[in-house]
């Protein structure tokens, strides 16, 4: 009955972990995510139409790699 009380904290501090390591991951993309975001609204607002088309794009794309990296570390499990 101990053993199974271990194995139950460390699985517990493996879920934590995990969730702290996906809670880090989150930030610093959302961090990203919204520099570009900025970037492309200063261009608008700046009337550098072809500049926010490049922070657009770019803010697509990391996004499209996240949803990717999200959908395979869920399909991992």
């Amino acid at each position: 009955m101990a053993t199974d009380l271990t194995e139950r904290e460390i699985d517990m501090t493996l879920i934590i972990d995990d969730i702290e390591t996906r809670r880090a991951h989150m930030h610093r993309m959302l961090t990203g995510q919204r520099f570009l975001l900025a970037g492309a609204l200063d261009a608008i607002r700046a009337g550098d139409n072809h500049v926010a088309d490049e922070f657009v794009d770019r803010f697509l794309s990391h996004l499209d790699k996240e949803i990717a990296y999200q959908l395979a570390a869920r399909d991992a499990r």
